[in-house]
C-alpha cells in the first residue's frame, strides 16, 4: 500500500528561491499535507538578510493542492495566509496585518516553479523544491 491508500498526512518541506544567489529572498514551507483532500497547512517562513533592515517573516498559511493529470506539471497548488507588522519604531504602536499569497506548479516531487506575493512585494517566476 503507498501513503495515498494509507490515507497519511505528508509533512513537507520546500523553499522557493536560490540560496546560492546572494541577497535572494528565499521563501521556506514546513506543510502538513493530506493526499486524499489535497489540503495543505504549515508554516511559511521569508527571509533575506541581505537588504536593510533584514527580512525575517514567520506565519501560518494554508491552501490546497489539486493534480492536474497531464503533462510535466502534475500538481498545482495555492497558498495563503496573513502576517502582522509594526507601525514603526517605538515609540509607535500597533500593527497593520498583511497578506500574502502564492501559487505553484510542480511535477510530482514537488519541483517546479510560481510565484508569491507578501505585502505589496511580488515574486514571480522562482523555482521551488523539496528540501531534503
Amino acid at each position: 500500500m503507498n501513503d495515498y491508500a494509507l490515507g497519511k498526512v505528508i509533512h513537507l518541506q520546500l523553499m522557493a528561491g536560490e540560496p546560492a544567489r546572494p541577497g535572494d529572498t528565499l521563501l521556506h514551507l514546513s506543510l502538513l499535507f493530506d493526499p486524499q483532500s489535497g489540503a495543505l497547512s504549515g508554516t511559511a517562513a521569508i527571509t533575506n538578510g541581505s537588504v536593510n533592515p533584514p527580512i525575517d517573516l514567520r506565519f501560518p498559511v494554508s491552501g490546497a493542492e489539486h493534480q492536474t493529470g497531464f503533462g510535466p506539471a502534475k500538481r498545482v497548488f495555492a497558498l495563503a495566509g496573513t502576517y502582522a507588522v509594526p507601525f514603526g519604531p517605538p515609540p509607535l504602536i500597533g500593527e497593520i496585518e498583511q497578506k500574502f499569497t502564492a501559487a505553484f506548479t510542480t511535477d510530482e516531487n514537488w519541483k517546479g516553479s510560481g510565484g508569491y506575493t507578501y505585502g505589496k512585494t511580488r515574486v514571480s517566476n522562482v523555482d521551488i523544491a523539496q528540501v531534503k
